[in-house]
């Protein structure tokens, strides 16, 4: 219903203005929305991880693909399904082999799908750590059968002591964050095919 002013103008009806208003204050609030969702996750990408924190943590049966792989050396870790049995590949100075598993495969790999923080580190030692040359960062990698789980890569600083330190230093880039972790994650780069 439209009202006629006193000077013979028509007016908007009153809800007319009601529901531009409301138009206005949607816009405002999506936007509101979308800014604090943008800030939300922007900050939790810079989450660091706290000392005790579990970093990764899936069953060995969602588990299809296990590799750490270092400058000079790799294994990879593999089965074509959660119910075959991993097949181990080793990679050094130009050698290679492949083997099945052994129980003390099995017990290193086993290392790799539970993963806790010992010690939070802080944003210079991820700087730090970021700035290590390729030789000295061991990619972990664990994937799963297609969406079970997503792939998860933790960098971790090779250290040529590793069997004296019982922790080793290790960075998420995606998360900006550094901590140390047990060393007992890179046993399998200890072991090969015999």
């Amino acid at each position: 219903m439209r009202v006629r002013s006193s000077t013979g103008r028509r007016v908007a009806h009153r809800s007319t203005c009601i529901s531009a208003l409301w138009r206005r204050a949607r816009t405002a609030g999506v936007a509101l929305a979308l800014l604090t969702l943008t800030f939300a996750s922007g900050c939790e990408k810079k989450n660091p991880v706290k000392s005790g924190d579990e970093v990764f943590s899936t069953l060995e049966d969602e588990v299809l693909s296990v590799s750490l792989r270092g400058a000079n050396q790799q294994v990879i870790a593999s089965r074509k399904s959660s119910a075959a049995p991993f097949r181990y590949r080793f990679e050094r100075a130009g050698a290679r082999s492949e083997c099945a598993s052994t129980p003390e495969l099995a017990a290193a790999l086993k290392q790799t799908f539970s993963i806790r923080a010992r010690r939070s580190l802080d944003a210079d030692a991820f700087e730090r750590l970021m700035a290590l040359p390729k030789a000295n960062v061991i990619e972990l990698e664990v994937t799963g059968p297609g969406k079970a789980i997503a792939p998860f890569r933790l960098s971790l600083a090779s250290s040529a002591d590793r069997e004296r330190a019982p922790h080793v230093e290790a960075f998420l880039r995606e998360y900006e964050s550094a901590f140390s972790v047990d060393a007992s994650v890179l046993d399998l780069l200890a072991l090969s095919c015999r």
